[in-house]
Formats: C-alpha cells, structure tokens, sequence
C-alpha cells in the first residue's frame, strides 16, 4: 500500500500466493510517523482466515459465513461454517451480486456477497454471509399463527354473543 494512496490498508493476502497450500489472512497495515508525513515504517497485523476466525464470525453475527478467493476464473471456498459437501455447489460466479436466496442442502437461504480488498496478491476474495430463510421467518410465521387463532376465537366469541344481542334488540 502506498503511503500517497492509504495511509491506513487493510484487506487480504493468500500467502504464499502461489501453490495450494497457500492461506488467506485478513491484514490491517498502519503507518509510523516520525514527525508526520514523513513515514518511517509500517506495522502490520495478519490474522488468518481459518476455521476457527470463521466460526468466531458466526458465533458473533449469529449468521453462517463462507470466505472464497479465485486467482483467476471461478471463486473456490477457502474456510466455512456449512458442511464441506455444500459449499462448493453455491460458490459465486459473480460478487457483483449484493443479496440472493441460495439452495444449501434443499434449504433456502438468504446470502449477502461482499468483494474484499486484495492489498499484496493479485486475485478475488468475498465473504458470503448466509441466513437460513426458514430460521428467518420463523418469528413471524409464530406471529401469523398466533393471529390466525386470535381470529377464529374472536370469530366464535361473536358469533356465540351475536344471538344473545340480536334477541334483546329484537323484543319490545
């Protein structure tokens, strides 16, 4: 990152960059001013996208969560909180999709993609933020019940009172 562009960088590196056994890192990089502007050095910070960051994101967002990066072509998953066998099928072909609903395992959810920023390796990440619809609506279908029995007993409230009312209307 150049000091002109960002005094402040964060985004991913895979790293190494090449080969398979590569990882991605999310990197926070911060300039040291000695006096300013002039910068003496940079501090950075790496933490890697792994299965455990993964499950921390989702345990604090209550939402599942994919990592995918590409070199070139097509975005493969790196780390995620769904089953392995799954998250393959749905990888995006495009990030520039912001909200869709995706089939995981014959269950809808409701998935938001977001382009992360490569700071020193070349190629595409997103984070995929998935929630089951079904556990989305789960709150209201509760709600819908709920009123739909508050309306029949209401329903059968009135039409057991509507004769004893109709009656007394109805004499002299």
């Amino acid at each position: 990152a150049a000091a002109a562009d960002d005094p402040r960088a964060k985004g991913f590196a895979r790293l190494p960059p090449d080969g398979p056994s590569g990882k991605l890192y999310a990197l926070l990089v911060v300039p040291i001013y000695a006096p300013k502007p002039e910068i003496v050095a940079w501090i950075g910070l790496a933490l890697p996208i792994d299965h455990q960051f993964a499950s921390d994101l989702k345990e604090d967002a209550r939402l599942e969560v994919t990592f995918y990066f590409g070199a070139s072509g097509d975005l493969l998953p790196v780390e995620s909180t769904l089953p392995e066998g799954v998250v393959r099928p749905v990888a995006p072909s495009s990030i520039d999709a912001d909200m869709s609903d995706v089939a995981v395992a014959g269950e809808s959810y409701v998935t938001a993609y977001r382009p992360l920023r490569p700071l020193i390796t070349p190629g595409r990440a997103a984070i995929a933020l998935q929630r089951s619809l079904e556990a989305e609506l789960a709150p209201s279908l509760l709600l819908e019940n709920f009123l739909l029995i508050l309306l029949l007993a209401s329903l059968g409230v009135a039409a057991f009172i509507a004769p004893m009312f109709a009656s007394n209307l109805s004499r002299p």
